[in-house]
């Protein structure tokens, strides 16, 4: 019915959601305001905030809430890049395959790479010389990226075919 990348799409899209739901139901579950020396259930959905006590260290719930840096968790990126690619360049599905695959080659989806062998490359594309501009930027990188491979390749899928032949692009 769906090709193997709309499959793989709707599935992490889906796992994405379920995430969300899960996460978002697990920390309004254990919120608890406290009321005089009652302990009330905060309403499903809101947020309160007391400002005379400091929570205590196990009523911290740390590893169900997303830490501060879960926008360049690799699957979030590679689904930010993948709506953002299906938005805006024609040609989806046939180039989304190709590009995919030369950043999961690259940098197996990890915003903020660098090359250890000291090329100084960096990012999703492990282009050079960009760190300067496009840190924190997870997206820009992959733009960066682009630009780059239809700048010297002419479409994505040259670029690994370049890649393919030569272990790097």
């Amino acid at each position: 019915m769906f090709d193997k990348p709309t499959r793989r799409y709707f599935t992490l899209t889906f796992a994405i959601y379920l995430t969300l739901l899960l996460g978002l139901s697990v920390v309004t579950a254990t919120m608890k305001t406290p009321v005089g020396n009652q302990v009330a259930e905060a309403p499903k959905g809101s947020a309160s905030l007391t400002t005379n006590s400091t929570p205590k260290q196990d009523t911290i719930v740390s590893k169900k809430i997303p830490p501060l840096g879960y926008k360049t968790e690799p699957e979030y990126v590679r689904s930010q890049a993948r709506i953002w690619y299906h938005t805006h360049i024609d040609g989806y599905h046939t180039e989304w395959v190709c590009i995919d695959e030369i950043i999961h080659r690259e940098s197996r989806w990890i915003p903020n790479l660098y090359n250890t062998q000291g090329s100084g490359a960096y990012g999703l594309g492990q282009v050079k010389g960009s760190d300067t501009y496009t840190k924190d930027k997870p997206l820009l990188q992959f733009k960066v990226a682009i630009r780059y491979a239809i700048h010297r390749y002419g479409t994505m899928c040259n670029a690994l075919a370049h890649h393919n032949t030569h272990g790097w692009y």
